[in-house]
Protein backbone atom coordinates (compact mmCIF):
# COMPACT_ATOMS: atom_id res chain seq x y z
CA UNK A 1 0.00 0.00 0.00
CA UNK A 2 1.46 3.28 -1.03
CA UNK A 3 -0.20 6.61 0.55
CA UNK A 4 0.55 9.63 -1.38
CA UNK A 5 -0.42 13.79 -0.59
CA UNK A 6 -0.78 16.27 -3.00
CA UNK A 7 1.38 13.50 -5.71
CA UNK A 8 3.91 12.62 -3.47
CA UNK A 9 4.50 9.61 -1.30
CA UNK A 10 4.08 9.95 2.54
CA UNK A 11 3.90 6.29 3.11
CA UNK A 12 4.36 2.80 2.52
CA UNK A 13 3.40 -0.48 3.74
CA UNK A 14 4.24 -3.81 2.68
CA UNK A 15 2.41 -6.97 3.93
CA UNK A 16 0.94 -10.57 3.21
CA UNK A 17 -1.12 -13.16 3.93
CA UNK A 18 0.58 -16.34 5.56
CA UNK A 19 0.51 -18.98 2.87
CA UNK A 20 0.32 -21.86 5.90
CA UNK A 21 -2.34 -19.29 7.89
CA UNK A 22 -4.50 -18.10 5.81
CA UNK A 23 -6.43 -16.35 8.92
CA UNK A 24 -2.48 -14.21 8.97
CA UNK A 25 -1.56 -11.21 7.91
CA UNK A 26 2.22 -10.61 8.48
CA UNK A 27 3.45 -7.22 8.15
CA UNK A 28 7.05 -6.79 6.85
CA UNK A 29 7.32 -3.28 6.68
CA UNK A 30 5.66 0.09 7.35
CA UNK A 31 7.26 3.16 6.59
CA UNK A 32 6.08 7.34 7.02
CA UNK A 33 8.23 10.01 5.59
CA UNK A 34 9.70 12.09 8.04
CA UNK A 35 7.25 15.39 7.37
CA UNK A 36 4.10 12.67 7.75
CA UNK A 37 5.18 11.45 11.54
CA UNK A 38 3.10 12.12 14.33
CA UNK A 39 0.11 12.19 12.03
CA UNK A 40 -1.58 8.63 12.64
CA UNK A 41 -0.63 8.02 9.03
CA UNK A 42 1.09 4.36 10.26
CA UNK A 43 -2.15 3.60 12.30
CA UNK A 44 -4.34 4.46 9.41
CA UNK A 45 -2.66 2.44 6.89
CA UNK A 46 -2.68 -0.75 8.95
CA UNK A 47 -6.54 0.13 9.75
CA UNK A 48 -7.52 0.79 5.99
CA UNK A 49 -5.37 -2.49 5.49
CA UNK A 50 -6.68 -4.93 7.42
CA UNK A 51 -10.65 -3.56 6.22
CA UNK A 52 -9.57 -4.53 2.69
CA UNK A 53 -12.08 -7.24 1.48
CA UNK A 54 -8.93 -9.60 0.80
CA UNK A 55 -7.85 -9.17 4.27
CA UNK A 56 -11.58 -10.01 6.12
CA UNK A 57 -10.81 -13.78 7.12
CA UNK A 58 -7.92 -11.97 8.84
CA UNK A 59 -7.75 -13.01 12.62
CA UNK A 60 -4.12 -12.42 13.45
CA UNK A 61 -1.59 -10.11 12.52
CA UNK A 62 2.59 -10.51 12.91
CA UNK A 63 5.41 -8.31 12.55
CA UNK A 64 9.14 -8.51 13.87
CA UNK A 65 10.53 -5.60 15.56
CA UNK A 66 13.90 -5.04 17.00
CA UNK A 67 14.45 -3.90 20.80
CA UNK A 68 15.73 -0.71 20.03
CA UNK A 69 12.49 0.14 17.58
CA UNK A 70 10.67 1.55 20.20
CA UNK A 71 8.28 3.70 18.07
CA UNK A 72 7.26 0.33 15.72
CA UNK A 73 6.56 -1.47 19.39
CA UNK A 74 4.22 1.77 20.21
CA UNK A 75 2.80 1.60 17.03
CA UNK A 76 1.55 -2.26 17.08
CA UNK A 77 1.09 -1.97 20.94
CA UNK A 78 -1.52 0.89 20.12
CA UNK A 79 -3.23 -1.41 17.39
CA UNK A 80 -3.57 -4.17 19.27
CA UNK A 81 -5.22 -1.92 21.91
CA UNK A 82 -7.70 -0.70 19.39
CA UNK A 83 -8.53 -4.04 18.36
CA UNK A 84 -9.52 -5.73 21.63
CA UNK A 85 -6.52 -8.15 21.07
CA UNK A 86 -3.67 -9.25 22.70
CA UNK A 87 0.02 -8.84 21.94
CA UNK A 88 2.43 -11.27 22.01
CA UNK A 89 6.08 -10.91 21.98
CA UNK A 90 8.36 -13.51 21.55
CA UNK A 91 12.28 -13.51 20.26
CA UNK A 92 11.71 -15.11 16.88
CA UNK A 93 15.40 -14.52 16.00
CA UNK A 94 18.29 -14.19 17.94
CA UNK A 95 21.29 -11.99 17.71
CA UNK A 96 23.97 -15.19 16.92
CA UNK A 97 21.84 -15.92 13.79
CA UNK A 98 22.63 -12.55 11.90
CA UNK A 99 26.43 -13.33 12.07
CA UNK A 100 27.81 -10.42 14.11
CA UNK A 101 27.24 -8.31 17.15
CA UNK A 102 25.78 -5.22 15.41
CA UNK A 103 22.42 -6.95 14.04
CA UNK A 104 19.79 -7.05 17.22
CA UNK A 105 17.50 -9.62 17.52
CA UNK A 106 14.00 -10.10 16.23
CA UNK A 107 11.12 -10.05 18.73
CA UNK A 108 7.67 -11.35 16.76
CA UNK A 109 5.01 -9.66 17.94
CA UNK A 110 1.64 -11.88 17.25
CA UNK A 111 -1.61 -9.71 17.70
CA UNK A 112 -4.70 -11.36 17.82
CA UNK A 113 -7.56 -12.24 17.75
CA UNK A 114 -8.36 -9.57 15.80
CA UNK A 115 -11.94 -7.22 16.74
CA UNK A 116 -13.16 -7.61 13.08
CA UNK A 117 -15.68 -4.73 13.59
CA UNK A 118 -13.33 -2.16 14.12
CA UNK A 119 -12.08 -2.30 11.03
CA UNK A 120 -15.26 -1.98 8.74
CA UNK A 121 -15.16 0.49 6.48
CA UNK A 122 -18.12 2.65 7.69
CA UNK A 123 -14.74 3.40 10.52
CA UNK A 124 -12.39 4.30 8.36
CA UNK A 125 -12.15 7.30 5.75
CA UNK A 126 -8.34 7.09 4.30
CA UNK A 127 -9.01 9.54 1.67
CA UNK A 128 -9.96 12.29 4.91
CA UNK A 129 -7.12 10.70 6.82
CA UNK A 130 -4.76 11.54 3.96
CA UNK A 131 -6.25 15.28 3.07
CA UNK A 132 -5.00 16.13 6.96
CA UNK A 133 -1.23 15.81 5.69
Amino acid sequence: MVSENEGGIVGFTSAYLLPDKPDTLFVWQVAVHQEARGLGLATGMLHWLLARDCCQAVRYLETTITPSNLSSQRLFERLAQRCGAPCERAVVFPQHLFGSDTHEEELLFRIGPINRPSFEPAHMNPKKEMSSL
